[in-house]
């Protein structure tokens, strides 16, 4: 191309705002146990229904999404059950979903994984698919060595067939190397990726970070917990951390919940902050989004409102 053709180019096609374009290739990393399986569902959760993903990024449409599931299959569909709840996904929303109960194998020196993957997937769906999921790297390279940049050349290149059979962004879910130093495996993977992100446990907190992102501005630490919803889990983002994070009076939404179990009953925002040793004022955005999500419930017509756990 000229350098005018180029630039004729039509702009690069976001898939999740401020995060992941069209086409692109995405890892998401932690340690195990850091809750990586139930941020790929959230953040799936988000996709098919275009909405936000981490309270953070906007998603601008409704994505088709590709969830391949090569661990932890066991308890997959309550998680999933708990991602359709946390975002209201109704039925024609989760048309939009597609769940694998195996990976594709993407080193296969005898035959082409991901070319039979393709092949079914298109079978059952057709073209159509905006984003592939795979969880997690490690089940999808069985026999390769993933500190060989020879091998991981071959996993990226089957990586890149699925890019350009169904024009999907992909995600690959990964583990951290040994204490916590980056992503385990060949710096190939590294270099290939658009964008890396990692969770990481600080200061008490489980914490998403960006790693990298190659086509953008790396977004500020975002942290979130786990909460219990319906049989298993769900992630609650509590906001971007700055400079006040970590200090006195800061809490969690599990104390919150924990306390209204704990005191049945209507409670005002200061009563509950009160019970907690801390201000009003800084307890009422969590409570908010408690209600929104579904976990608690809110009483009264004008401020002060009053909050209690809902009853089943």
């Amino acid at each position: 191309l000229s350098p005018d053709e180029l630039f004729a180019r039509p702009p690069r096609e976001m898939l999740i705002d401020g995060l992941l374009g069209v086409g692109e290739l995405a890892m998401l990393y932690s340690e195990s146990g850091a809750g990586k399986t139930f941020v790929v569902g959230d953040l799936s959760g988000s996709a098919i229904t275009g909405g936000r993903f981490a309270d953070e990024f906007d998603i601008p449409r409704p994505l088709t999404v590709c969830y391949a599931a090569g661990e932890g299959t066991g308890g997959l569909a309550e998680r999933f059950k708990a991602v359709f709840s946390t975002h209201g996904i109704t039925p024609a929303q989760a048309g939009n979903m597609t769940v694998a109960l195996e990976v594709p194998q993407l080193f296969a020196p005898s035959g082409n994984g991901m070319a039979e993957f393709v092949r079914d997937y298109k079978v059952a769906r057709g073209d159509n698919l905006d984003l592939l999921i795979v969880d997690t790297l490690h089940s999808a390279t069985y026999g390769s060595n993933e500190n060989s940049a020879q091998d991981a050349g071959a996993i990226l290149k089957a990586v890149k067939y699925a890019q350009s059979q169904l024009s999907c962004a992909v995600l690959l879910v990964h583990h951290a190397g040994k204490g916590g130093n980056g992503e385990r495996g060949s710096t190939a993977f590294r270099g290939a990726m658009d964008v890396i992100m990692e969770i990481v446990r600080l200061g008490g907190k489980s914490v998403l970070k960006c790693s990298k992102i190659k086509d953008g501005t790396p977004f500020t630490d975002i942290a979130f917990s786990l909460v219990a919803k319906e049989d298993s889990a769900r992630v609650f983002w509590e906001g971007r951390i700055d400079a006040s994070q970590g200090k006195s009076g800061k809490f969690k939404q599990e104390q919150i919940i924990e306390w209204l179990t704990d005191n049945p009953g209507k409670h005002t925002a200061n009563q509950i902050a009160n019970g907690l040793g801390a201000k009003g004022t800084s307890i009422y955005e969590l409570l908010e989004k408690l209600r929104r999500a579904g976990d608690i419930e809110r009483h009264g017509s004008k401020i002060p409102y009053s909050f209690a756990m809902i009853q089943h």
